[in-house]
């Protein structure tokens, strides 16, 4: 419920949150074997890389300018 709140107030980050849930699961269970997580990551890296490719040209386009609003 803490991590929630921090996110409500803004103050901490959704990546810094997210990773130390991961740990946090991982810590409760006991699992000490990457390879044991490993498949849960693996089903997940298309679409990340989609993400990412799609995010990069958004900041491309907004670097540059190329849409502008019309007056």
């Amino acid at each position: 419920m803490a991590s929630v709140g921090a996110l409500a107030f803004h103050l901490d980050e959704v990546g810094f949150i997210g990773l130390s849930v991961i740990i946090l699961t991982t810590l409760l269970y006991g699992v000490t074997d990457e390879y044991a997580i490993l498949k849960a990551f693996q089903e997940d890296l298309p679409f990340t890389a989609l993400l990412t490719v799609f995010l990069t040209v958004v900041a491309v386009i907004i670097n540059h300018h190329l849409f502008n609003p019309i007056r």
